[in-house]
């Protein structure tokens, strides 16, 4: 999922409507099998709720992907990134 997110963060830091529309599909795609797959095991709630942030927040940048907005796919993405802590995590 975190090789997704540099994918999803380089693209869009490029400014590559595209590149960053296929790099959120298979973040989404990376997210919903990686949730079928730990759900027994991810007892904790508190990283359950921040997953749910962060699908939240990918959605909404998923929706301005779609609709072309790269700068408000821009400015949500890098609102994701905890404070103080570098979006583009070099994987």
């Amino acid at each position: 999922v975190m090789k997704g997110m540099a994918s999803l963060a380089d693209a869009l830091k490029s400014g590559d409507l595209s590149s960053a529309q296929d790099a959120y599909a298979s973040l989404t795609d990376l997210l919903s099998s990686d949730n079928s797959s730990t759900s027994e095991t991810s007892s904790s709630d508190a990283a359950t709720s921040g997953k749910a942030k962060l699908q939240s927040a990918l959605a909404d940048i998923g929706k301005a992907l779609q609709s072309g907005d790269l700068t408000s796919a821009q400015k949500l993405f890098s609102s994701m990134a905890p404070r103080g802590q570098n979006v583009d995590t070099v994987a």
